[in-house]
């Protein structure tokens, strides 16, 4: 109910997910006392890992060509692009 509330989703849809999300195997339920905590599991993190790696080499490529692909900083269009 926590997630729940936190994302502002139904509780249905956030029980529906998390389901979905176990039976790909994403995560895991644990039991502590009367509280359930939501785990991420091995393949999850490497998931989050490749995802992040894949975001840095975007961001690094954009990086490096600057603002508007086809464009040198100034904005004109740069011959070697065209």
């Amino acid at each position: 109910s926590s997630l729940s509330m936190t994302l502002g989703l139904p509780l249905s849809t956030t029980h529906r997910k998390i389901l979905e999300l176990e039976a790909s195997g994403f995560l895991e339920r644990v039991r502590s006392g009367r509280s359930t905590h939501l785990v991420p599991t091995r393949r999850s993190c490497v998931e989050l890992d490749k995802s992040f790696e894949e975001m840095v080499s975007t961001l690094q490529r954009l990086y490096r060509d600057g603002p508007g692909l086809g464009q040198d900083r100034r904005g004109s269009a740069s011959p070697e692009r065209l």
